[in-house]
């Protein structure tokens, strides 16, 4: 990996312009995924600013490459805890790409799709409806009601709906699309199937899990047959399926599932990858789940210190582990230890808020000067 960047460097300043010539070179492209899949966040963002310029002033803004350098950086700021910035930078590519291609192009709404999922991922769900309404009646007429963008964008829609309380609409909706891709793809088909995991994750929020769980139960049997047990996709599906178990008060699979997910997680990514510390975060959340306080202790003692290596002490991520320990700490009945996190999270929150203030001081200091 470190030959791989090093010689993406070489070659970007060595070669210049002619490293960009159509086709443009992929190993840029290449070092700059393989930072972001490794959890390299805050290399990738600076991989990805840089080929963002380099691409915009080469290529122009509305080049593919360029469109697709953007969008990475987005992505590598909002997995590197800079959500703000990857919001904003999103927007701002919508726009781009309404006024450079217009409102009906590919890339302007897959950039659509991309900022909803985006706010829905931050909890704006008002913004995100807003973006995926308008984005499934483009799409049924730009291309009809069956067509596959126009039943995904319908899919989205439904999973925002869900989660601002329209459950019953929700519901109906995703019913319909699973079966307009039953219908147009057939029942084993990976986009059925993952539709049919979405609709299955809501029997299980409303207390239907005896009907989730033989859906949740196929689909990972089907994903680890294609995909296997560590790939991301039948990871998500297989932690969607220990959701059910604790639903169903099956406590023990759940936490043998869980406990397979950490350990198949490290396996595939390594011990020190986010996604990594991600399930051994949800480990530690399934055994305070399960009434295990001491132990749930134990584990997110050591996920927070991983993560605060890893990520930082400001990442959302290390602010959400610190709030669970906490909260196992008050479980577990240490009470001073509780109280004590409490005040670090409170003080991290008021060191962070500052340091964002003294950041956009400073942005609108750097406007002043270049207007």
């Amino acid at each position: 990996m470190a030959v791989l960047q090093a010689n993406a460097e070489v070659l970007s300043d060595s070669a210049g312009e002619r490293l960009w010539a159509p086709p443009a070179h992929g190993l840029l492209m290449k070092t700059g995924e393989s930072l972001l899949h490794r959890g390299r966040y805050d290399q990738a963002a600076a991989h990805w600013q840089r080929l963002a310029a380099d691409a915009e002033r080469l290529r122009g803004p509305a080049d593919p490459y360029t469109l697709g350098a953007r969008a990475f950086l987005a992505d590598s700021l909002d997995h590197g805890g800079r959500n703000d910035e990857a919001v904003r930078l999103r927007e701002q590519i919508v726009e781009d790409c309404v006024r450079l291609l217009g409102p009906d192009d590919l890339h302007t709404l897959g950039a659509r799709v991309r900022l909803g999922l985006l706010y829905w991922r931050h909890h704006r769900l008002d913004d995100a409806y807003g973006v995926e309404w308008d984005l499934a009646r483009d799409c049924e007429r730009l291309f009809g009601p069956d067509d596959l963008r126009t039943l995904q964008a319908r899919q989205n829609l439904a999973s925002t709906m869900w989660a601002l309380g329209s459950t019953s609409e929700a519901v109906q909706t995703m019913r319909e699309v699973l079966a307009a891709y039953e219908r147009e793809l057939g029942p084993t088909d990976t986009t059925t199937v993952n539709c049919s995991v979405a609709l299955a994750g809501m029997d299980v929020a409303g207390g239907r899990t005896r009907r989730a769980l033989p859906v949740l139960e196929s689909a990972v049997d089907l994903y680890t047959q294609r995909l296997g047990a560590a790939h991301p996709r039948t990871l998500t599906v297989r932690d969607r399926l220990a959701d059910a178990y604790a639903g169903a008060g099956r406590k023990r699979k759940y936490l043998s599932l869980m406990e397979a997910i950490a350990e198949d997680t490290a396996g595939a990514f390594g011990p020190d990858h986010p996604n990594t510390l991600v399930a051994r975060h949800n480990l530690g959340l399934a055994h305070r789940r399960a009434g295990r306080a001491a132990k749930a202790v134990t584990l997110l003692e050591g996920v927070v210190a991983d993560f605060e290596l890893h990520l930082g002490y400001h990442h959302p991520s290390t602010y959400t582990a610190r709030a669970n320990l906490a909260r196992a700490y008050a479980e577990a009945g240490r009470t001073t230890e509780a109280a004590m996190e409490e005040m670090r999270i409170q003080a991290l929150y008021r060191l962070r808020d500052q340091m964002r203030a003294e950041r956009m001081w400073a942005e609108a200091e750097d406007e002043e000067e270049d207007a």
